[in-house]
């Protein structure tokens, strides 16, 4: 088991990209419905139906420096991703950093969506080192600085509608951030993530962070039951 250090947050994603909507979290959270439900409503917001998968690049395209969170999808989905990123870090080691926006998926342009967002077990590591994105099921056993990566993963129905295919956890993966001097984190997060179909294919994500902005605050902390920072 695990304990959350810190109760309600706030996670929005870089202002370059117009985004809206996003459903509750279920009665009975798993971990990572109980992440989502503690950063708040905006942790998971869609991009409006007409940003296209066409419009998206074009859009990326025009603004080369514009600092949008990008990503590539291999094995069960061939894709691209385009968002925006932010994070949040405290004097007592806390660090969160996420993503949220469109996979625009190869070769039709089908346009689905990721909110994906690492919360470090314990004091956080931000100076570039590789940290490991641990499974749920090897969260007591991890080394302090680790991280839990929740997602989910979103498309729309026949009329328009957001549908959630998919919130769960990573089953495994890595994490290299940095934190400026200018307060930024920048970085990448390296992901395995369940086919939300069913099928035995997962996806796998390599997203990169452009000079996120330190919006999430308070921090969400888990720490293992016991341990000596973070237990109640």
């Amino acid at each position: 088991m695990v304990q959350a250090v810190g109760r309600t947050l706030t996670f929005s994603a870089c202002a370059f990209l117009v985004l809206a909507g996003c459903a509750q979290a279920e009665d009975k959270p798993s971990i990572a419905e109980f992440i989502f439900e503690q950063l708040g409503p905006q942790s998971c917001e869609l991009m409006p139906a007409e940003m296209t998968g066409l419009r998206l690049r074009e859009i990326t395209a025009a603004n080369p420096d514009a600092p949008v969170a990008r990503g590539q999808f291999s094995r069960g989905l061939e894709g691209e991703f385009f968002g925006g990123s932010v994070f949040g870090a405290d004097p007592e080691g806390g660090l969160n950093a996420g993503v949220q926006g469109a996979i625009v998926a190869a070769p039709e342009d089908d346009v689905s969506y990721l909110c994906l967002v690492a919360v470090a077990l314990g004091n956080g590591v931000a100076d570039g080192s590789e940290v490991p994105i641990v499974p749920e099921a090897d969260m007591d056993a991890a080394a302090d600085g680790s991280f839990i990566a929740a997602y989910q993963i979103w498309d729309r129905d026949e009329a328009g509608s957001p549908r959630r295919l998919a919130i769960s956890t990573a089953s495994s993966g890595s994490a290299r951030l940095v934190l400026n001097e200018a307060g930024r984190l920048s970085g990448s997060i390296d992901v395995e993530l369940a086919n939300p179909s069913g099928g035995p294919e997962g996806w796998t994500a390599t997203l990169t962070i452009p000079a996120a902005e330190n919006i999430i605050s308070p921090v969400l902390r888990f720490s293992r039951v016991g341990a000596e920072e973070g237990s109640e």
